[in-house]
């Protein structure tokens, strides 16, 4: 599994977010200040479509366990470098794809492909709330 820092995954940003630790003083919670969503601090692994689902579903990371996919507007806002599933199946292409997002981008791939999962926890922001506009906060 791979540590999801914010000045190397999450979008640079002094003050935006809060390394949330355990009793052993490990990163394993990263909160996102503008947001309130807490994203994980690791990938959980590389797992395809649906095993994705059922493992961010099971997470007990920090005792929480509304762990979810990010949609594909929530991981673009947010990561760099990494190419993770989203919650967000395709409709517009092939049976059996959905989004992947990350490196700035989205693309389609099979479901069945592995990918590296990364939970978040919080509402479901759409692409209207996921980033504020310049000025907001």
């Amino acid at each position: 599994m791979s540590t999801i820092y914010p000045n190397t995954i999450f979008a640079l940003e002094w003050g935006r977010y809060t390394q949330i630790r355990d009793e052993t003083g490990k990163h394993i919670i990263t909160q996102d200040e503008r947001t309130c969503m807490q994203w994980t601090a690791e990938t959980l692994g590389e797992f395809d479509y649906y095993e994705a689902e059922e493992v961010c579903r099971n997470s007990r990371i920090g005792g929480y366990d509304d762990w979810r996919r990010p949609t594909d507007e929530e991981l673009l806002a947010v990561t760099r470098g990494i190419a993770a599933w989203t919650c967000t199946p395709s409709e517009n292409t092939r049976i059996g794809s959905a989004w992947v997002g990350g490196m700035g981008c989205l693309s389609t791939e099979d479901t069945d492909d592995k990918f590296s999962v990364i939970a978040v926890r919080g509402p479901v922001r759409t692409d209207a709330t996921a980033t504020p506009k310049a000025g907001e906060s």
